[in-house]
């Protein structure tokens, strides 16, 4: 009986902004908030101080679109919802900060990989929708900040 619930996980790739990836096994009755609470555990040790500001983001590549996930959605739900007008190959998931602290210093203080995280995200975002769209010195003064 064991082994034909292990048969009915399926394996979801999660991505991150900074070009990586986690695996996650799920079942049918896996919810949304369980999937971001697993990846989110898996960021750095401990506890996250601001884990409720994150979100899963399935992004339709092919159409540019996306749609955020809501926490209490079933992994059948959504398989329902979208996979199934989709091919797998065009859709994304990402982990994303969705929810903003009223204090980014609160956030740096209290939680320094949700802090590093939420950078490397806006870094990403700019880089893909941005960058290619200003001016060459803007660009250039912005990579000596960075660096």
């Amino acid at each position: 009986m064991m082994e034909e619930a292990a048969d009915d996980r399926s394996i979801l790739r999660v991505h991150l902004p900074n070009g990586g990836f986690n695996m996650v096994k799920y079942g049918d009755a896996t919810d949304v908030k369980d999937i971001i609470k697993l990846v989110v555990g898996r960021l750095a040790a401990g506890e996250r101080y601001f884990s409720r500001c994150y979100a899963l983001k399935l992004a339709l590549v092919s159409q540019r679109k996306s749609h955020w996930l809501h926490n209490d959605l079933s992994m059948y739900q959504v398989r329902q919802k979208y996979e199934a007008k989709c091919m797998p190959e065009d859709l994304r998931y990402e982990l994303r900060v969705r929810y903003l602290p009223k204090s980014f210093h609160e956030l740096w203080q209290k939680d320094k990989v949700t802090f590093c995280y939420l950078y490397d995200q806006v870094r990403s975002d700019y880089l893909r929708d941005v960058a290619d769209h200003i001016d060459h010195v803007v660009a250039i003064q912005l990579g000596c900040i960075e660096m």
